[in-house]
């Protein structure tokens, strides 16, 4: 496996788990959230709120378009799954897999990290964008995860879950 490439809903723990598998593999993290935040020099909210949802898409999109990288776990931000360029440049990198969370769960962890940039319209509910994004990670994934239980177990089972996906690849 050249490449581990993390998509789900805000709050799904792409970033923490990303940071855990990262560790287990000796893979570096990549997390597409931080490079937009360090080439804009402003958090996802403030670029939002600054640029407009339109822009901010197309930034994240670009991010996604032109990265290249071996090795790595790459934590993509939530909306990636809306531009088919960026997925398919994703794809090509490695294995995508979708860290599926409970809706209490997702609801219960956005409500507690008030600095998250979600793309979205204002006063879009968590559960209208899971209706609207869950087509795209089914979509896209090759592996689908529940996110139920600690980082380690999350992480230990993807890992698990792509040794059997990788072994029926190379059959």
């Amino acid at each position: 496996m050249r490449n581990l490439v993390l998509i789900g809903m805000p709050g799904t723990g792409k970033s923490t788990i990303g940071y855990v598998l990262a560790k287990k593999l000796g893979f570096r993290l990549i997390d597409t959230d931080t490079l937009l935040k360090e080439k804009h020099k402003r958090s996802l909210p403030q670029i939002i709120a600054d640029e407009g949802l339109e822009t901010f898409l197309q930034w994240e999109e670009a991010e996604g378009k032109q990265l290249v990288c071996d090795r790595c776990v790459v934590a993509t931000g939530g909306s990636m799954v809306y531009s088919d360029a960026a997925m398919r440049n994703l794809k090509k990198l490695g294995v995508v897999v979708w860290l599926d969370t409970p809706m209490e769960e997702l609801e219960r962890r956005v409500a507690r990290s008030g600095d998250r940039g979600i793309a979205a319209p204002k006063g879009t509910s968590l559960a209208v964008l899971d209706a609207q994004r869950r087509p795209l990670y089914e979509r896209f994934a090759d592996i689908r995860v529940s996110c139920k239980g600690y980082k380690n177990v999350v992480a230990d089972r993807i890992i698990e879950m792509l040794a059997t996906y990788e072994a029926k690849q190379s059959q």
